[in-house]
């Protein structure tokens, strides 16, 4: 029962980061536009900065606070020392998922 378990989690976890991949990629190509929205921009413009902290203003159309804004030059500074901490990040994910499919199985084990 325990492999089975493994197993499923094993390809969800899989599955969600093909699928989140996809899913980016998708929007990026088709809906630019909505792609500038969901990282706070109000119009679509060639290296616009990245902001980390926004509070978007609808009436005016425009970001009201707009702090820690990193130049697209930069990001490639922080993807290369974001690979050390997104492996840690990963390991925590995977982590938990293996923890969370042990107490499925064990409450399912009592339940028989």
């Amino acid at each position: 029962m325990k492999s089975h378990t493994y197993w499923a989690s094993a390809l969800l976890v899989l599955a969600l980061a093909l699928s989140g991949d996809i899913q980016g990629k998708v929007v990026a190509g088709l809906q630019p536009a909505k792609l500038a929205a969901m990282e706070s921009h109000w119009e679509t413009t060639k290296n616009a900065p990245f902001y980390l902290a926004v509070v978007p203003d609808e009436a005016n159309e425009t970001n009201s606070v707009e702090a820690i804004g990193i130049p697209v030059a930069y990001i490639g500074l922080i993807v290369a020392v974001d690979r050390l901490f997104d492996m840690g990040r990963t390991c925590l994910n995977v982590t938990g998922d293996i923890a969370c499919s042990l107490c499925v199985t064990k409450w399912e084990s009592k339940k028989k």
